[in-house]
């Protein structure tokens, strides 16, 4: 490789930067003699470089090595692009129990910023539930509970600089009685495809905490159906929505104080439709039509010569996405032996993802121990404590996949809710002391007693006769 014999700066390099790193130092006055102590790096020993002195060249120790330029940032892209930045005046907000807290979290920059949600070092999911994310990125809190309590950070980030953060502090305060209210404007709507999911949202609050029904015009909803289930955070989900699941659900919360509240949420789909059912001309009203992205414009029909007959393009197919979205929603995650564990996955995506579940790693089939239903709920039946572990929902389409994990404890003993005990026939505690569970009528009369002392099973034949007889009640 040839050297490189020129000045530059009043130095004098020698192919420097391929022998040794660094940069020679800066002379404050030029040398008083000028012999040529060396000729390139490798002539000084150590680290030392070969440097120009104002007159000849002499073994040096170099400086440090100057900063390199910076790879070109985002500014080379996005003209009077900006870092991002966060502005809120309510960093400590204070509600009681039952109530909602709102955390302002407006984020600014050039592109503009995403935002997301971090609690306790893992992302915060707000798809739903008692979560709700508004339009400037500030994130709802709705009917509060104590656990709710702690630090909550805002995250912007743009690509330009780094992220900007704003930590946020929750307080809790003791509970009082309050009437019950619905969050956000009444008859608001959502568009969905037909044949997805469709989750409609009820942000009610209060103290007690409310009961919700779900309504469709004068019918009352039922819990879970083969076409839709009420889950815990108060929502209501449609497995899948067709041209006559079209229209406007209320949900309807009470807490005993007060009047009720309720809220109407219209549900419409991208159409056109087309049905031979003249009955279904009533849901077209709820039909709106597929957004026209910029390149759809109309544009001028093209001209064309007499001799050249018009031709027709190809329509353009554009897919719409949906990002995959899990979420498992559990108020509890300790379970006895014997019970039935049931493990909600609400899941979000368009093209409708495939969901998968795995135990600890390992995928679960569905089986008479493993239930999966369509809406993607996981029923472990009769869990013992080989059950105990990490179960996890996958979801994945051809454009994307999520996940969430939940870990499940099994312990303790499971007691039926018809094995009780009727403390007006027996002291069941001189029954348990006494060991005459096994005894036809004390076994009955301190059914919960003796299973808790663990001289009755949890199952067995001692509870067919109360199953019977609750049965034979309910039909008369």
């Amino acid at each position: 490789m040839p050297l490189f014999n020129g000045r530059i700066n009043n130095k004098v390099l020698y192919n420097v930067a391929v022998y040794k790193t660094g940069e020679c130092p800066q002379l404050t006055q030029e040398a008083s003699h000028c012999s040529q102590e060396c000729t390139v790096d490798a002539d000084c020993s150590g680290t030392a470089k070969c440097c120009y002195n104002g007159c000849g060249t002499s073994c040096l120790e170099p400086v440090s090595e100057a900063p390199q330029t910076a790879a070109p940032t985002p500014e080379t892209y996005h003209p009077g692009s900006s870092a991002p930045e966060i502005h809120t005046d309510t960093p400590v907000v204070e509600a009681d129990e039952g109530y909602f807290v709102t955390l302002h979290c407006v984020a600014r920059g050039n592109p503009t910023p995403s935002v997301v949600w971090i609690r306790g070092g893992s992302t915060l999911s707000v798809m739903g539930g008692r979560y709700k994310l508004l339009s400037d990125s500030s994130l709802q809190i709705v009917g509060l509970t104590a656990s709710d309590a702690g630090e909550y950070t805002c995250v912007a980030d743009n690509g330009v600089g780094s992220p900007a953060r704003q930590l946020f502090h929750v307080r809790v305060r003791s509970p009082k009685k309050l009437q019950v209210e619905i969050l956000g404007d009444d008859s608001q709507s959502i568009v969905v495809s037909l044949g997805s999911r469709a989750v409609l949202q009820c942000y009610a609050y209060g103290y007690p905490a409310p009961t919700v029904t779900w309504w469709r015009g004068e019918r009352m909803l039922p819990l879970i159906s083969s076409e839709l289930e009420q889950r815990r955070d108060l929502s209501l989900v449609l497995y899948s929505v067709t041209l006559t699941s079209l229209g406007p659900y209320t949900c309807q919360a009470y807490n005993g104080q007060g009047r009720p509240a309720s809220r109407t949420v219209i549900l419409k789909a991208v159409g056109p439709v087309y049905s031979p059912d003249p009955n279904d001309v009533t849901y077209n009203q709820y039909l709106v039509p597929r957004p026209r992205s910029p390149d759809q414009q109309p544009r001028p029909p093209p001209y064309y010569p007499p001799p050249t007959p018009p031709t027709t393009a190809a329509p353009t197919v554009r897919v719409f996405i949906v990002p995959v979205k899990t979420l498992i929603n559990m108020d509890k995650t300790v379970f006895p032996v014997d019970s039935d564990i049931s493990i909600p996955c609400d899941v979000d995506g368009y093209p409708v993802p495939k969901v998968l579940w795995y135990k600890d790693n390992l995928l679960v089939h569905a089986s008479e121990k493993y239930q999966i239903s369509e809406s993607s709920r996981l029923t472990v039946v009769r869990a013992n404590a080989n059950d105990t572990g990490t179960y996890r929902c996958e979801a994945a389409n051809q454009y994307g996949s999520s996940y969430t994990e939940v870990n499940i404890s099994v312990e303790g003993i499971y007691v039926d809710p018809l094995c009780t005990d009727n403390t007006f026939f027996a002291n069941c505690d001189l029954v348990v002391m006494g060991k005459y569970c096994t005894h036809k009528y004390y076994g009955k009369f301190c059914c919960k007693s003796c299973t808790l002392a663990g001289q009755l099973p949890s199952v067995g034949p001692h509870l067919d006769a109360l199953k019977r007889r609750r049965r034979a009640l309910v039909k008369h």
